[in-house]
């Protein structure tokens, strides 16, 4: 998948100091946003803080975390309220760094080309998901730390550790429950001893709090948080919520809740009615017709991606496939959560960084995909809050957001059979590519 350096076009977005350039005003903005976050806001990251100080007492609440997360959060009672936020802002920023290391490296640019083309990729990426970047990192990135175990999955997995991507990816698990979608794609993909391992270590995961808590407290905490998923999941509602705990919103970016705003009709006293001449509904479907209905279409969805995904890794095959399905994967991480917020969608980076590494490498690129490119990035900026003002509740109703990502995550499964340094499509047999590597 390298391009020859000698060929290489030398862009001005390759130049040095372009890149430093940006660099600057990244470290500039991450300057300010660390001293808001860490000394202004009070937000989801107080929220963590509380349930590990519960945990550190030996209380466990009513939550949809699985009980190794407070294990988790116990960490963020241990020292004063802001000097923890500083700890996790800097320790969030380091390990975005990490990511983008690790998906620079799954790029495959080990042909002597440098880093110009992978260091402008990532750049390009996190200026045009800078709003949700933002966002994350004003909860002091408690999703980077999701993208980061993600992340380290993908590349254990890459170099044949498939016990240490067992480790990560039950962690991530552990961390936020959706992760678990890892494990039917890891058996779909004949990725047996890492399928095994994070079964193994999501058992340990489930038995730790118990070194703490003690083994009765610890079941006890396991039957609370699997009777508030039930009571969620028995409610059936097409467009999710945590019930009396927290109503619906319209900032839920989930699936579930955009292929809802479309089948649903919300009265006027419903939540998520908004008294706006801009408000339009579309279908009228009952909430059961309307939850069985999307069920349904994420079914067929998630089938499609099977089938799309069918061949199974192996040696001999190209890394694009193996790098683009995985990058899918961290973003429906976010996508296929019941409640999705925009600092969630961070885990979109891989798919973003990919498609400008192919943008970048094209010859010539088609003009549809800047296209799409400065679409999406209408979307992320423009539907911030302090330009749409009162109209912002308004906007996320339709669910943009929901549409770019979507789009991006097409995009990338586009990517599969284009080889992501060059752009070009695939003619050669993946057998004969790797005996000529091997050669």
């Amino acid at each position: 998948m390298g391009v020859d350096s000698q060929t290489m076009p030398r862009h001005w977005y390759l130049a040095p100091r372009v890149h430093w350039t940006v660099l600057g005003i990244l470290a500039a903005i991450a300057v300010v946003e660390g001293v808001i976050a860490i000394a202004v806001r009070d937000n989801d990251f107080l929220c963590h803080r509380n349930i590990g100080e519960a945990y550190l007492a030996g209380i466990v609440g009513r939550d949809h975390y699985l009980p190794a997360r407070g294990l988790m959060n116990m960490s963020l009672a241990l020292a004063p309220y802001r000097v923890t936020r500083f700890i996790c802002y800097v320790i969030s920023l380091v390990l975005l760094i990490v990511c983008w290391r690790i998906w620079a490296r799954l790029g495959d640019r080990s042909d002597g080309t440098g880093e110009a083309i992978p260091r402008a990729a990532g750049l390009c990426a996190v200026f045009l998901v800078l709003p949700y970047l933002l966002r994350d990192l004003d909860e002091c990135g408690l999703q980077i730390i999701l993208l980061f175990l993600l992340s380290l999955g993908i590349w254990a997995l890459q170099r044949g550790k498939a016990i240490q991507a067992g480790f990560w990816l039950a962690t991530a698990v552990a961390y936020k429950v959706v992760p678990l979608l890892c494990l039917p794609f890891l058996l779909w993909q004949k990725q047996w001893r890492a399928a095994a391992a994070m079964i193994v270590f999501m058992l340990l995961w489930c038995a730790a709090p118990a070194l703490h808590l003690g083994w009765d407290a610890n079941r006890r905490a396991h039957e609370q948080w699997y009777a508030e998923i039930a009571r969620i999941k028995a409610a059936k509602q097409a467009y999710p919520s945590l019930l009396d705990r927290e109503p619906p919103v319209n900032y839920n970016l989930s699936i579930h809740a955009a292929l809802a705003r479309v089948l649903e009709t919300y009265p006027p006293e419903h939540p998520l009615h908004l008294q706006h001449p801009g408000f339009i509904q579309f279908g009228n479907l009952s909430q059961h017709t309307a939850y069985h209905t999307v069920q349904g279409i994420l079914a067929m969805l998630g089938l499609g991606f099977l089938w799309l995904t069918r061949s199974a890794w192996n040696r001999t095959q190209t890394r694009t496939n193996f790098v683009c399905d995985w990058a899918v994967i961290c973003c429906l991480c976010a996508l296929l959560s019941p409640s999705c917020w925009k600092q969630h969608l961070i885990l979109v980076l891989p798919c973003v960084y990919l498609v400008f590494l192919n943008l970048l490498t094209a010859q010539t690129p088609d003009r549809w995909r800047w296209a799409l490119i400065a679409w999406i990035g209408m979307v992320v900026y423009l539907g911030r809050q302090f330009l749409t003002g009162d109209l912002n509740q308004l906007v996320l109703s339709y669910k943009i957001d929901t549409m770019a990502i979507v789009t991006l995550v097409v995009w990338t499964m586009l990517l599969r059979h284009e080889d992501l340094a060059t752009g070009a499509v695939h003619t050669t047999a993946p057998a004969e590519r790797d005996d000529r590597r091997a050669a």
